[in-house]
C-alpha cells in the first residue's frame, strides 16, 4: 500500500470512468486542493481530494471515492476509505488544525461514517472528525504502514 499526491490527467480520468468510477477526477473542486491516491499493485484503489482551510483551522474533504471493486460486502481491499480519511486527518494535525476534518456525506452513508470511522454529525449531511476521532483513524490505518 502506498499513498501518493497525484495530479489526475484526462487519460487517467477517462480510464477510471471506464472502470466504473463515478467522479471526474481530472477536475478539481478547490484552487489549492490536493488529491491523494491509495495505490496497491500499481493500481489506484481509492482517491481523496481535500484542502487545508487555515482561516477555519480544518481540512475539508471535497470527495472521496473507492475503486468499484473496493465497495460493498465483497470488496477486495477493506481499508481504503479509512486509510484515506486517516491521511487527511494526519495532514490536519500536521497543519496545526488539531485533526479537524469536515466533509459532506451522501445521506445513505452517514451512519456508516459515524459507526465505522468515528465521524460526528455537524448538521444535515455535513460530518466531521475531531481530534480524538482523527487520532484513532491514524492509529488504526496509518501506524506502521508504508504511506509514501
Amino acid at each position: 500500500m502506498q499513498l501518493l499526491s497525484v495530479n489526475i490527467v484526462l487519460s487517467t480520468a477517462k480510464q477510471l470512468k471506464k472502470d466504473g468510477w463515478k467522479f471526474d477526477w481530472d477536475k478539481s473542486f478547490g484552487a489549492i486542493s490536493q488529491k491523494i491516491a491509495y495505490l496497491e499493485n500499481e493500481k489506484i484503489q481509492g482517491l481523496v481530494e481535500f484542502e487545508e482551510v487555515p482561516s477555519s483551522l480544518y481540512n475539508i474533504i471535497y470527495r472521496i471515492e473507492l475503486a468499484p471493486e473496493n465497495i460493498g460486502k465483497t470488496k477486495k481491499i477493506d481499508n481504503v476509505a479509512g486509510t484515506l480519511f486517516a491521511y487527511v486527518a494526519k495532514d490536519s494535525l500536521d497543519a496545526g488544525f488539531e485533526g479537524f476534518v469536515v466533509f459532506d456525506s451522501k445521506t445513505i452513508l452517514i451512519d456508516h461514517y459515524v459507526e465505522k470511522y468515528g465521524a460526528q454529525i455537524l448538521f444535515g449531511n455535513r460530518l466531521y472528525f475531531d481530534t480524538k476521532a482523527s487520532k484513532a483513524l491514524i492509529n488504526k490505518y496509518l501506524k506502521g504502514k508504508n504511506n509514501g
